[in-house]
């Protein structure tokens, strides 16, 4: 095989991944009832981001690894430290791949996160992308509970049967009360909004803790 045979399959390689990026749609999100992100998931824990790193993982495939320090599980059987969870695209060199809607967690942010599988692998690891996703914004007694992108919780409601949507970027889940549309109500401290969580697990398990 020629030198040049090579920088060519070299070159259509590269033009293949920025192909795939450039044809990328915008991603549907359906909505989710709060109690449904919490019950779809296979590990819910508080965290903070270590690392993240993009690796080509096949010829035109790149995923982005997302390492976190596991300082609370609020549901699901997880005795590690840490924990690694992969979302698709990223950029390696001069190579990148766009998922749309895509919001990774970023080094240094400290949040709660609702995992999808411990097991399967997903385009995107968390429940209902940003539904799956809170920061904890904050020290000690003033911490509070934020959606992904910002917008403090108030209140976290069960049952609440209004009509689903599609959601656009950063939507949350049916439920989720932020600051603005619940009155003059405070934020949740980050122990009141996993208590909730736990409350609705229980709820939903028929009781078992």
């Amino acid at each position: 095989m020629s030198l040049l045979t090579i920088r060519l399959r070299q070159l259509l390689l590269s033009l293949g991944l920025l192909l795939l990026s450039t044809l990328s749609t915008a991603t549907t999100i359906e909505q989710m009832r709060f109690e449904q992100v919490v019950d779809t998931a296979a590990l819910i824990f508080q965290g903070e981001v270590l690392a993240v790193e993009s690796r080509q993982t096949g010829p035109r495939s790149i995923s982005t690894y997302v390492q976190f320090r596991v300082d609370e599980v609020i549901k699901g059987s997880y005795a590690g430290d840490a924990i690694e969870l992969s979302f698709l695209g990223g950029r390696v060199g001069n190579l990148q791949m766009t998922v749309s809607e895509m919001q990774v967690p970023e080094v240094g942010e400290t949040g709660i996160y609702f995992v999808h599988s411990l097991n399967d692998s997903q385009v995107h690891p968390l429940v209902g992308w940003t539904q799956g996703h809170y920061l904890i914004k904050g020290e000690s007694s003033a911490a509070q509970v934020t959606t992904a992108d910002g917008q403090s919780v108030t209140a976290l409601e069960a049952g609440n049967q209004s009509p689903l949507i599609i959601l656009p970027h950063e939507g949350t889940a049916r439920g989720v009360q932020v600051q603005g549309l619940n009155g003059n109500a405070l934020p949740m401290t980050p122990g009141a909004f996993k208590a909730r969580i736990r409350d609705i697990a229980r709820d939903s398990s028929g009781g078992t803790p």
